[in-house]
């Protein structure tokens, strides 16, 4: 930023706090549009390799699981005798993000539940922070009923993502600039879908994965 900007905007633009602010705010926040407008043809494909019925148990995970509406989409397809269980993590992407550090983590949340609990699992907005896909696939498949649906779909930040904005200058100087303001190098270690696609291999037989304008989905069934 140069100096003489100072007397356009005011000198509050070089606060790392007010660009904190302002950079989390222009990079966060957007999922429940984007799931809802930009990517409502990955989000359809999603929901339909579920293959859901009027009362399946059903447990999603990921960001914005709430606000994005899926969740509710899902409550319609099961109906009153169903379940839909809910772990949205959001608030702790964000803390542990805004500590300038790599949001991944071992997910414990399924851990009370038996072997062969849901007829389908969802991952939505989630594929990002897990720790290890070999350890949190194996255990988002052990919940899941023998024969059933997991997908996995994710606005992703992998490796296709940077090359795509390094195709263009001014598209790698602004992102560039948008995550120095939150204190997050541009270039984080990011899972990319053909890794997690390996992870899972041999645990989920029948996997498909669809790339679609910087969306990943992944389906595949566990083994009757």
């Amino acid at each position: 930023m140069q100096p003489a900007e100072a007397e356009r905007f005011g000198k509050e633009i070089f606060d790392p706090e007010a660009r904190l602010r302002w950079c989390g705010a222009l990079l966060a926040g957007g999922l429940p549009y984007l799931w809802t407008h930009k990517a409502r043809i990955p989000r359809k494909i999603a929901v339909e390799q579920l293959e859901l019925h009027e009362g399946d148990r059903v447990y999603i995970n990921g960001e914005a699981v709430e606000p994005m509406g899926i969740a509710d989409e899902i409550r319609e397809i099961v109906g009153p005798t169903g379940e839909v269980v809910v772990d949205d993590f959001m608030e702790e992407v964000r803390t542990i993000a805004w500590r300038g550090e790599d949001p991944k983590w071992e997910w414990d949340y399924t851990h009370g539940y038996p072997d062969d609990h849901f007829d389908a699992v969802l991952c939505v907005q989630g594929v990002a922070h897990a720790g290890s896909w070999a350890r949190e696939g194996a255990e988002l498949v052990r919940v899941l009923k023998p024969g059933r649906q997991i997908v996995l779909g994710e606005i992703a930040f992998g490796v296709s993502f940077h090359e795509r904005v390094a195709a263009d200058l001014h598209i790698e100087y602004y992102f560039e600039k948008l995550f120095d303001g939150i204190n997050l190098p541009f270039y984080l270690p990011a899972w990319e879908i053909e890794d997690v696609r390996d992870e899972l291999t041999g645990i989920v037989e029948d996997i498909d994965v669809f790339r679609w304008r910087g969306v990943d989905l992944l389906w595949g069934r566990k083994p009757a």
